[in-house]
This record gives structure tokens, C-alpha cells and sequence, in this order.
């Protein structure tokens, strides 16, 4: 959660929410990406803190394993693992070629910046929780160490860390907007979903600004992920709940798991004239027919192409044209979307899956 956080900027956040992570006036965002490796970790004030090196630099990142809320009493954190983690955003790192230490980046769709709902990340669904022992060391301790010994023992491994700058810009680097009594007080925390938040934290809603972890191995080019949001958050989106007029502003939220209608293969590379012969397609997994009539299609630069003219029978699999869209042969999301707006289905894909030219890609 955003916790913590003293004398924030007042300049707004083109994307809505959390100016408490903002950088100086005139900064777009104070969101980071973090490449570094392990050197020890400990568990402290509800927080798993990793000391890393970053070349010549050591910073810390410290990750929430435990929260007492003031609004929910308790808030468990959630979690959820890949160690065969496949995804667009892989490529987008390795293309993004960062340097050691901090790398600011943007807050918006089509860049390297996670939104575990818009990027299709994460289905929030298969989030688990781990229980919390009656003392600071918890099972989801345990769980972060074991991945933190993994990266170490592995000679090549690289962490690329998501989240926020600690401390702020105007603040000195051994005080003001982080009690976590570390040396150096300067590092990444919020590293977890930072959208759905309620009651106090609410404010801190934004997309484009979640957090996250990524290993890549690159012996083997494999890479694993761990996302991790507190039950809070989760409940309030699993629930469509608009939790503040910021997240109403955004682009929606509002299905998160099980769909009527689910896009279950795209043609994205096809022989030929690409644009006029990419293809999504569509299964209606229900005992009715369902009318698309004004549903839109997206892909991840969040450009959206509406349907019309389309009844898809039960059970049955309807092949749409997006032509009015460009599908990315570097990898990419394909989101679907309600004539209400609301998000009923997401996928993604990447470069490797579509690297045969007329080779359909099946989810």
C-alpha cells in the first residue's frame, strides 16, 4: 500500500492518483524500475527488505508481507508466482536495455509500466493468500527468501524490480518519507498492485503503476515473476466496485475472471497484407446466444475497434477482422470489452508465439 509518505508534490499525475510518488515539479511520474541483484534480506516492520547491488550502488527494496490496516483491521497480501512467466513485457525489458540501479519510467499503456488489469498480468482470481504467523517472520517471507537464494546461487540472474522511489525528490535520503531504518534509506517499496485501494489509501489509485517482480535468467532465457496485492484491493475490483473517481476515470475494470465470452485464438502474423487479414476469436461459452453489438476489441497501444452486426450462437466460435487495429508481431495484449465498457476478457502473447507468419496462436 502507499504507506508512509510525507510532504508529497502537489503537481498532478497525467494519469490520475498518487501524487504522494511523485518526482519534482515538472516530472510525470516517480514510478521505477529497479535492476539489481540480492545481496541479504531480513524481515522487519512487516516488511521483507532485500539489500541489493547494482553494479557500484547498494540500495534496499522492501516488499509489505504484512499490513495491520486501520480501515479493514487487517489486510492480508496476496501473491501470486511464474516460474515460466510468459509475457509481452519481457521483451519490452530486455528491448528497454537498462542501465544498473533506478530507471524512471512513464505511468501509461504501451511502455514498459505494469497494470496487472489493463496489461493483462494478472487474473486476480488466481491470487492466493498465505497466513500470517503471530510474529513479523511470515510464510510469505519464506516464500520471497526462497526466490532471493534462487537469484544469488545463480551467477547470470538479474531482478527487475517495480514500484517507488524512496525518498522523494525534495526530501534528504536518511529522512522524511520512509521509517524504515534502513542504510541507505534509499530504495523501491510498493512493489504490488497499487490500484483498488479503499478508505485512506484510496487516493493512491492509478493505473499503469502497479508493481511487481521479474528474474530473467538469461542461461536459459527464462524468466519468473511475482505479483503480489493486499486482499483489500483485490475484493473492491473483484466486486466492480469504483473505489474513488479517479479509478472511474480510467479505462474500466469491472470483470476480472470468468466471461460469457472468452478470446480464445488471433492471427496476428498472417502471410501477406497483415493488417486486412489479423483476426481474433471469439467463443460464447454460455447455453445462449450473445449479441456483440457495440462491444469493442483492444490492443495494447489501447487502441479499440467496436463490433457490430455480430450474434455469436451457444457454444460457438465467431472469427472477427481487426482490421481497424494493428496486432503487434513483437508480442502484445488482446483485450475484450462490454458495450458497457467493462473489461470481460484479456490475453496476451508474445514475440516468439508469433514468430510464424500464418501460424494461428491459440490461449
Amino acid at each position: 500500500m502507499a504507506k508512509n509518505k510525507k510532504n508529497p508534490q502537489t503537481n498532478p499525475n497525467p494519469q490520475g492518483g498518487k501524487t504522494g510518488n511523485m518526482g519534482q515539479p515538472g516530472q510525470d511520474v516517480w514510478s521505477h524500475v529497479l535492476k539489481c541483484r540480492p545481496v541479504k534480506y531480513q524481515t522487519s516492520n512487516d516488511h521483507f527488505q532485500v539489500l541489493v547491488d547494482c553494479n557500484t550502488k547498494q540500495f534496499w527494496f522492501t516488499i509489505n508481507v504484512r499490513y495491520t490496516n486501520p480501515d479493514a483491521k487487517s489486510d492480508n497480501v496476496m501473491y501470486l508466482t511464474d516460474d515460466n512467466f510468459k509475457h509481452p513485457i519481457t521483451q519490452k525489458v530486455k528491448d528497454a536495455k537498462f542501465d544498473w540501479g533506478f530507471t524512471p519510467i512513464a505511468e501509461k499503456a504501451g511502455g514498459v509500466a505494469m497494470d496487472y488489469v489493463r496489461g493483462n498480468l494478472v487474473n486476480l482470481k488466481n491470487l492466493k493468500s498465505l497466513a500470517n504467523s503471530n510474529n513479523t517472520h511470515t510464510d510469505l517471507s519464506a516464500l520471497l527468501s526462497s526466490y532471493i537464494n534462487r537469484v544469488k546461487q545463480t551467477k547470470d540472474a538479474v531482478m527487475y524490480l517495480f514500484g517507488s522511489k524512496f525518498p522523494l525528490p525534495n526530501q534528504a535520503a536518511n529522512a522524511g518519507s520512509n521509517p524504515y531504518s534502513l542504510n541507505p534509506n534509499i530504495g523501491l517499496h510498493d512493489i504490488h498492485m497499487n490500484q483498488g485501494s479503499v478508505g485512506s489509501h484510496a487516493s493512491s489509485n492509478a493505473s499503469w503503476q502497479d508493481g511487481g517482480v521479474l528474474i530473467h535468467f538469461p542461461t536459459t532465457d527464462t524468466w519468473a515473476a511475482i505479483f503480489l496485492a493486499f486482499e483489500t484491493q483485490v475484493k473492491s475490483l473483484l466486486k466492480k466496485v469504483p473505489v474513488t473517481l479517479v479509478e472511474a476515470a480510467n479505462a474500466p475494470l469491472s470483470i476480472i475472471g470468468e466471461s460469457s465470452v472468452k478470446i480464445v485464438a488471433a492471427m496476428v502474423n498472417p502471410a501477406g497484407d497483415e493488417q486486412t487479414k489479423e483476426t481474433v476469436y471469439l467463443i460464447n461459452i454460455t447455453n445462449e446466444p450473445i449479441d456483440l453489438a457495440d462491444w469493442e476489441i483492444e490492443n495494447n497501444a489501447q487502441k479499440r475497434q467496436k463490433l457490430s452486426n455480430l450474434v455469436i450462437p451457444p457454444h460457438q466460435i465467431s472469427i472477427v477482422s481487426v482490421n481497424a487495429l494493428q496486432l503487434s508481431n513483437k508480442g502484445g495484449i488482446i483485450s475484450l470489452y462490454d458495450n458497457q465498457g467493462q473489461k470481460i476478457h484479456g490475453v496476451t502473447y508474445t514475440k516468439e508465439d508469433s514468430a510464424i507468419e500464418d501460424e494461428l496462436i491459440t490461449f
